[in-house]
């Protein structure tokens, strides 16, 4: 147990490295709770499904088209300035979102403030895995930190919506909306703080004019955005293929208890991963952990009933944090230092986009087909990326581009 733990007590035992942890974890709940929590909140004012739904992704949908957007400004001017304005705002824009749900305020006008807000919660785990980048290069020890951050997500991801429900039950939705900006808040301060693990302000240079980045302009970084995207929408159709198949059993509330076993199996998947040597390189690992990923997702296809759904999505969610562990340390090593912060934006902006069309998507798979198809659509799904990751691998031999 002490050799599974060493590799972490080793990334976190410099001093700061403790603190990028914190300030991440707590920075990241409004990711977690803002879209759910709003959710809970407009559909109570209101009394509508549809338009607590439609508020939700609109948080979704603003944070995910932002997130490139922050991540090039804190390339260019570190990430110091752009947490404490962001944690300002984001506070801000959280109260005002209360304050007019409260107020029964028409409903276009509820749309944008929770639009603002989704725009004003920072992409943390790109900041944080972007500080690891600056801290250890292309030491092994970055697998371990990346793994670290995953596993992070997961659990924010855990107990961030049951907190938001518990919450949302006995006081009031918008109780746990003020948690969720107080947690920004804070950790957004905690990070701004550590002056010392800060990535580098890469200024434009005025005398040597270096094209603007953007992810069309490598195919292997495609490659690997493609893929997310793929493993996105896999994810959306998933989400929807639980609550159908727990409803088709009779058993409804297990729905939620489906997506927490996945979660759990993610944690532990992710904290092996990071315990293990680091043997692969990085395009190696990338393409071993979408292996990985639709081998584990496979039997879902042939589970017969919630019971076994869960059984299988034990197994299938041991494979989704080291999958994004091996696409965010692919990622990170296909560009230049300068723009790290970006590219891992773009990153998380795939998956995003991916889920918010695999919901729908797997939507329409179930009404026609039942739930046994949306989760053999996502076996299928799974196996797409393992071909987008070898592509990528065998057109990445070039060491990491030149900042210069």
């Amino acid at each position: 147990m002490k050799t599974l733990f060493a590799p972490y007590i080793e990334v976190l035992r410099p001093q700061h490295h403790a603190s990028i942890a914190l300030g991440g974890f707590l920075a990241r709940v409004p990711a977690a709770i803002l879209g759910f929590a709003t959710f809970l909140l407009f559909q109570r004012t209101t009394d509508s499904f549809a338009l607590g739904g439609l508020v939700s992704g609109v948080v979704i949908a603003t944070g995910a088209v932002m997130g490139p957007v922050l991540g090039r400004l804190a390339d260019r001017h570190g990430q110091r300035r752009l947490l404490r304005i962001f944690a300002v705002t984001h506070l801000l824009s959280v109260l005002l979102l209360v304050i007019a749900g409260h107020a029964h305020v028409p409903a276009l006008l509820f749309v944008v403030l929770a639009g603002i807000a989704g725009a004003t919660v920072a992409p943390i785990g790109s900041f944080t895995r972007a500080r690891w980048s600056h801290r250890y290069g292309d030491a092994p020890q970055l697998k371990t930190a990346f793994a670290l951050e995953a596993i992070l997500d997961e659990m924010v991801w855990i107990i961030g919506p049951a907190v938001a429900a518990l919450i949302a039950a006995a006081v009031d939705p918008a109780v746990g909306l003020v948690l969720s900006g107080a947690c920004g808040f804070a950790g957004s301060l905690i990070l701004a703080a550590q002056r010392a693990t800060d990535t580098p302000p890469h200024e434009p240079d005025t005398e040597v004019r270096r094209p603007g980045f953007t992810p069309l302009g490598s195919a292997r970084l495609m490659a690997v955005l493609i893929a997310g995207f793929v493993v996105g929408v896999s994810f959306g159709v998933d989400n929807v293929s639980a609550v159908a198949i727990s409803q088709r059993d009779g058993v409804p509330e297990l729905a939620g208890v489906i997506l927490s076993v996945y979660s759990v199996g993610s944690i532990l998947g992710g904290f092996v991963l990071g315990a293990l040597p680091d043997r692969l390189s990085p395009f190696r690992l990338f393409v071993a952990t979408a292996l990985f990923l639709a081998v584990a997702f496979a039997p879902l296809a042939f589970a017969p009933d919630t019971i076994w759904i869960m059984v299988f999505g034990f197994f299938a969610g041991a494979a989704v944090t080291p999958y994004t562990v091996g696409a965010n340390r692919a990622v990170e090593a296909l560009v230049p230092r300068r723009v790290v912060t970006e590219a891992l934006s773009w990153a998380n902006t795939a998956i995003l986009a991916g889920m918010a069309l695999g919901g729908p998507l797997g939507g329409l798979v179930v009404d026609a087909a039942g739930p046994r198809a949306g989760y053999l659509a996502v076996s299928g799904l799974c196996l797409l990326p393992v071909l987008v990751a070898l592509t990528a691998a065998f057109g990445s031999r070039r060491a990491r581009p030149e900042d210069a």
